[in-house]
């Protein structure tokens, strides 16, 4: 998962909070705090289809399997990754 930050997720998902500190391993969050609004991706990607959020606004959005599309949104998702980093810990650390 990538996001500018998981404030909300923790205030308003509660069940998804509990789930990532069992399943942890599966799924990894990183943070990119530097995006704009604009520049932050909304999509699912997989070695087969992809969809990608257009507006946001108005929920449009494209989906599809062709090797240009998924070349195109995997460039775009990688240098995302490249310059978040880990973030959303699933177990908090303490004394």
């Amino acid at each position: 998962m990538l996001a500018k930050n998981y404030n909300q997720v923790v205030r308003k998902h509660a069940r998804f909070v509990s789930w990532r500190r069992t399943w942890a391993h599966l799924v990894e969050c990183r943070a990119n705090p530097a995006l704009s609004d604009n520049d932050m991706p909304s999509a699912l990607w997989s070695p087969v289809w992809v969809f990608q959020t257009l507006d946001r606004t108005r929920c449009t959005g494209v989906c599809g399997s062709e090797p240009v599309r998924k070349v195109a949104l995997k460039e775009r998702l990688d240098e995302c990754l490249r310059l978040s980093s880990p973030s959303f810990a699933a177990t908090t650390l303490g004394l």
